[in-house]
């Protein structure tokens, strides 16, 4: 699936798959499409993200925390960073592994305390 996604180049296309992924509940192909999609034109996914900026799924909200982290204004990337270090410092592994995968995935800023905290996670899960 991802490689058919990786090859989609229209902007509406990318929207529809996410709504149908997300009524899949599959967050890890969620947070995966979000990340190709990010490679090219962020700016369709801005509604995504704020429908999920405050998801209880983790990797739904990474997905919302990615897009701010790219194309979000002042406000939006100070929210998703704010919700990325709850994330991380969450009493959830799920919650956890999310933000690693965020921080794994995410070239700006300087994220190396966050992740240097989680490298040391109690739980094998969040450190793999």
């Amino acid at each position: 699936a991802l490689r058919i996604i990786e090859s989609i180049q229209d902007p509406k296309s990318w929207e529809t798959l996410l709504v149908y992924f997300n009524r899949e509940k599959d967050p890890e192909i969620i947070f995966r499409l979000v990340s190709i999609i990010l490679k090219g034109n962020y700016s369709t996914l801005l509604p995504f993200a704020e429908r999920n900026i405050d998801s209880n799924v983790p990797h739904i909200q990474c997905s919302a925390i990615m897009i701010y982290l790219k194309g979000g204004n002042i406000e939006q990337l100070i929210l998703a960073l704010n919700r990325l270090k709850q994330l991380s410092i969450s009493s959830s592994p799920d919650s956890r592994i999310a933000a690693c995968d965020v921080l794994g995935s995410t070239p700006i800023g300087d994220f190396s305390t966050m992740l240097i905290q989680l490298l040391h996670d109690e739980e094998l899960e969040v450190v793999a």
